[in-house]
């Protein structure tokens, strides 16, 4: 298991639903972009692949990842603005 510096496990219960970790910025995916997601992240890692996977037209563009770079650049923007 995982726990913030406080102490406090960053997994919900799966009996009562509660605890967890709440983002502060959250993305709505749907189940089947998700499902898709998984698809290829299985398709691109999978230890037993020998060849390099095609890339398709059916390939669906992770957008929890690219929103999460932009906000990455965007932190660093705005640290360098402050310092400066």
């Amino acid at each position: 298991k995982y726990y913030t510096p406080s102490g406090r496990s960053i997994h919900r219960e799966e009996k009562t639903g509660k605890g967890g970790i709440i983002p502060d910025i959250t993305i709505e995916v749907t189940r089947e972009v998700e499902a898709k997601l998984q698809g290829q992240d299985d398709e691109l890692y999978a230890k037993d692949r020998t060849t390099t996977p095609a890339v398709t037209k059916d390939r669906v563009e992770d957008v929890v990842l690219k929103r999460g770079v932009e906000l990455l650049k965007a932190q660093k923007v705005f640290s360098q603005l402050k310092e400066g």
